[in-house]
């Protein structure tokens, strides 16, 4: 039965971290992107081997981290996320006093959430381990055939419980939704691209993770909005008219990503159950 060498998709994969490591800049957005990128695959091909293979290797540390290094990224990705919404905004807004709700907004969110960076040395001590331990692994083989069932039953895991997510709308469960996609998109994707056809099509998938990725960046803009810190800066600098116009372009772009998403949902698993018929 033809195997699928799991340790050599982890080399491969690892290279955006290799690159990094051997002088890339920590302000490098392009670089960076590309290694969380790398983190998100790798972490993706260890939840496999760690759910399929019976082997006692050390995926779990390289996963704890991989895991680290992701959280010395989360911080000022988000930052820059929500500021890049508000940014899109003001350049949009033609009403003068609205867009200045929003520019007001924006420097507050500056000062309360100034963090100091990607924590370089921390992100490269986890991102040293993670290459060491990947070239250290033995040959780790999984069969097509239990990764195809694999993958198979995790598509209609999410097709039967993904739409109490999306009905429920809370963005703590959307979330989780967009990380159970993230993680098959990337499981099927790097196993495509490896020549080991999966028979799962990738295309409305990345875009569902896409738009639920859209629906949690204004989840977190709302959730830095309701700091206590940002709250009593508003009180002082933002009128309560200009902070209803902020909180009801969170809600109305919420909801059009979140229509986006359920019709791209339920459109990829109808297919995904034709072709299981």
């Amino acid at each position: 039965m033809p195997k699928v060498n799991m340790t050599t998709l982890l080399t491969i994969n690892a290279e955006p971290i290799r690159e990094w490591l051997k002088g890339g800049e920590p302000d490098d957005e392009k670089q960076i992107h590309r290694v969380r990128v790398c983190i998100k695959k790798l972490r993706s091909l260890l939840k496999l081997i760690r759910d399929l293979s019976d082997s006692d290797m050390p995926v779990t540390t390289i996963n704890e981290h991989l895991k680290s290094m992701s959280q010395c990224l989360s911080g000022q990705r988000d930052h820059d996320v929500v500021c890049g919404i508000l940014r899109d905004k003001v350049a949009k807004e033609e009403d003068v006093a609205h867009r200045e709700s929003f520019v007001l907004i924006q420097k507050l969110l500056d000062q309360v959430y100034q963090t100091p960076g990607s924590e370089p040395a921390q992100l490269r001590r986890s991102g040293q381990v993670v290459v060491v331990m990947i070239e250290e692994l033995p040959s780790i083989r999984l069969s097509r055939k239990k990764l195809a069932e694999y993958l198979s039953a995790k598509t209609g895991k999410i097709c039967k419980k993904g739409h109490k997510a999306l009905d429920k709308a809370d963005c703590v469960q959307l979330h989780k939704l967009r990380k159970k996609i993230k993680t098959l998109f990337y499981q099927v994707r790097i196993l495509s691209d490896a020549g080991f056809d999966m028979d799962l099509p990738t295309k409305k998938l990345k875009k569902l993770g896409n738009r639920l990725g859209r629906i949690h960046d204004y989840c977190v803009l709302e959730k830095m909005l309701g700091e206590s810190g940002i709250n009593k800066l508003t009180r002082e600098k933002i009128q309560p008219a200009g902070w209803q116009r902020v909180q009801d372009y969170i809600d109305a772009q919420r909801q059009k990503y979140l229509t986006q998403s359920d019709k791209l949902y339920r459109k990829w698993c109808r297919q995904q159950n034709r072709d299981a018929g």
